[in-house]
């Protein structure tokens, strides 16, 4: 069985044994090095039971160039991939043994990101590229994986196997937001619940205020997207009716009228929030103290880039085939609902 991984990075070299080691390293990245370009060579699917059986139920397991023990992957948050090199910065899972030099690894290549149940891959500006089941990740923007997905880094494959995700089902499926044959929208019930990293305070509650200023402006949001989604499926704009809502903590709120945003927010929306968590806390400090957020300008800067970014990775997922230009008006869009669900003290959970 293979190395089971945390939220911390491998640990560092010995200086004092840098030179043989660096040696031995050397030696084994060239025992592994093929002449055959991976990219070039015939991309099968990986026979996923027998690889299955040697990943635990709460882990994903990484099958480093098809390996017979995986590398396990198991309470963490965020896991980088990529080669050390002394005095630069540390990786999680260091490929260096792999050939990574040779075969085109850059230092800080790829990411992958856990939350709320699912798992997503990240490119992280690699010179190479990171390549999901051989179609090339744009930077920065994460992707869903599936079992059985094969990622590509450089010309390194590794193959991800875990067992099932909830949040990685198909929306038209899954209990909290579904779509039967003719487009005609079933209830969703979503529970709203304080975001311990974004709220300042924790409201235990429903309360008239309370309700018009977090919870409104959280369904308002969550109706603005879903009138973007439909325009760009050219479908007729339909309102968001809220059916029930129910005291908490969390408080539930059964909805018709936004099935996919719903699923959004559970996924996309709900890692983006983890990987910001830092920034959206910031955030939360300033509109506490009654500032505008203004009063930063780089923190207002960098809030904006990463909203847009996940406006883009939005439009990826419902309109991939549309061009940049196209996007764009969408985009203008979708940053207004999003600055909400995005800074809101409230989030959607993973799960009833």
């Amino acid at each position: 069985m293979g190395d089971t991984l945390n939220d911390q990075p491998v640990e560092e070299k010995d200086s004092g044994e840098t030179g043989k080691k660096e040696a031995d390293a050397e030696k084994a990245a060239k025992a592994r090095v093929t002449t055959m370009r991976v990219s070039d060579a015939q991309f099968e699917a990986l026979d996923i039971t027998p690889k299955l059986a040697k990943v635990p139920a709460d882990a994903l397991g990484l099958f480093i160039m098809n390996s017979d023990d995986p590398v396990l992957i198991k309470g963490a948050q965020r896991v980088t991939l990529g080669r050390h090199v002394e005095g630069g910065t540390p990786v999680s899972i260091d490929l260096t043994d792999y050939g990574a030099a040779l075969l085109g690894v850059s230092r800080q290549h790829a990411a992958i990101l856990i939350s709320q149940d699912m798992y997503l891959l990240q490119d992280l500006g690699s010179t190479n590229g990171t390549w999901l089941n051989e179609v090339r990740l744009p930077p920065h923007i994460p992707r869903t994986l599936k079992n059985g997905d094969m990622i590509r880094l450089g010309q390194i494959r590794l193959y991800v196997v875990f067992h099932s995700v909830k949040a990685n089902h198909d929306p038209d499926t899954a209990k909290t937001a579904t779509i039967n044959k003719n487009n005609l929208l079933h209830d969703s019930v979503i529970l709203l619940e304080p975001d311990v990293r974004v709220a300042v305070t924790s409201v235990s509650k429903l309360t008239p205020h309370y309700l018009t200023a977090d919870i409104a402006p959280y369904l308002e949001a969550i109706e603005q997207m879903q009138h973007v989604i439909d325009s760009i499926r050219g479908h007729k704009l339909r309102g968001l009716h809220i059916q029930a809502i129910k005291q908490g903590p969390p408080i539930s709120v059964k909805l018709e009228g936004a099935p996919e945003t719903i699923h959004l927010l559970r996924t996309i929306v709900g890692a983006w929030r983890s990987q910001h968590a830092a920034t959206l806390s910031k955030v939360a400090h300033i509109i506490a103290e009654s500032r505008e957020l203004s009063t930063n300008a780089e923190l207002e800067q960098s809030l904006r880039e990463a909203q847009t970014e996940l406006a883009q990775e939005i439009l990826a997922q419902i309109a991939g085939g549309m061009t940049e230009p196209e996007r764009e008006p969408y985009v203008k869009q979708l940053l207004g609902p999003l600055d909400v669900v995005t800074t809101s003290p409230l989030k959607v959970a993973a799960e009833l």
